[in-house]
């Protein structure tokens, strides 16, 4: 049988996976988060073991739109390598932080002549990729080969995982983490123009969504940065690719950083707003412990109340976050 006959992918393909895993640490190079990623894809979340899957060296070329030219004399390495490989994952267990290593895969080969990696993920990560019932991240396949630098596909699947809720509010050194930046970068500026711009570009023009971020700063420091996502099939215009909200570099003002008004750098749309403020304050945790039907419908509730008073957007706001995280946080 030819290979071209034996070609097992088309792009269509949907990854999903546990939040815990989107969210986990893995210093992975890009081909090797491209092989992971058309092994998941081939799961059925309702499985209930793994079993060995095929991953043919010509559907990934053809899925990433590369030629690797000598992939095939350096698939014995990277099965090498996808063996040392693990991620660390990070929850929370009765109010105690957990901090937990895997080795994903259990066994991989090359099977000369074939052209294919034959590969099996370990049943310790079962928890993560198989009989997911909620608070799991799914997207499309050829979006996420598409892309060219691991930093652009780290952070896809962050902001898939909470484009449902348009809105992720992370911490510089959690975002660093999950981007494998811990100790490049040093200066803040140059991850943000580095690594957080470019991802903004490439994400904008290879998949179904866009973003926009703010930096949140305690005095001159970066703390967070605060994405708001907009997706592709949402019946709303898209914000031009050139728009950027980020709260300005270190020692530049907004009114002054590449000639624009602070006023057209902040973020739109009253209701993403309110959502975003309503999940500032939360963990998490907190987030988790309670459904997104629930957290939607405290925000809907509190907005429809908040509507009726004669203040200003800001202190409507300040009011539905006040009251709606009294009210989750006392259930």
């Amino acid at each position: 049988m030819s290979e071209s006959q034996l070609k097992l992918f088309n792009g269509d393909e949907m990854v999903v996976k546990a939040n815990d895993l989107v969210r986990a640490k893995a210093n992975w190079t890009r081909l090797e988060h491209r092989v992971v990623g058309m092994m998941i894809s081939q799961l059925d979340k309702e499985d209930e073991a793994f079993t060995p899957q095929r991953i043919y060296i010509k559907d990934l070329m053809e899925l990433s739109g590369t030629n690797y030219g000598a992939l095939y004399e350096r698939a014995e390495a990277i099965c090498s390598k996808l063996l040392k490989q693990e991620v660390y994952i990070r929850d929370e267990v009765d109010g105690k932080r957990r901090y937990r290593g895997y080795s994903p895969i259990v066994m991989c080969e090359y099977v000369e002549g074939d052209g294919c990696i034959v590969a099996q993920f370990n049943e310790a990560m079962k928890p993560f990729l198989l009989q997911l019932k909620k608070r799991f991240t799914m997207y499309r396949l050829q979006n996420f080969m598409q892309l060219t630098s691991q930093h652009s596909m780290r952070m896809y699947e962050l902001l898939k995982m909470r484009s449902d809720l348009r809105h992720l509010r992370i911490t510089v050194d959690e975002l660093r983490a999950i981007l494998s930046c811990e100790h490049s970068y040093s200066r803040f500026s140059d991850f943000k123009r580095k690594v957080i711009d470019k991802t903004q570009e490439e994400i904008a023009e290879k998949t179904d969504i866009i973003f926009k971020y703010q930096v949140e700063r305690k005095g001159q420091t970066p703390t967070h940065v605060r994405f708001i996502i907009e997706d592709e099939n949402e019946d709303q215009p898209r914000v031009p690719k050139t728009q950027n909200t980020s709260t300005g570099d270190e020692g530049t003002s907004d009114e002054t950083q590449n000639g624009s008004s602070k006023n057209k750098r902040e973020l739109e749309a009253p209701k993403i707003d309110i959502y975003a403020l309503v999940l500032n304050e939360l963990t998490q945790e907190e987030i988790n412990k309670h459904s997104e039907e629930e957290i939607r419908s405290l925000i809907e509730q509190k907005y429809e109340e908040a509507k009726d008073l004669e203040k200003s957007e800001v202190n409507r706001a300040t009011l539905v976050q006040s009251r709606t995280l009294s009210e989750i946080r006392d259930e």
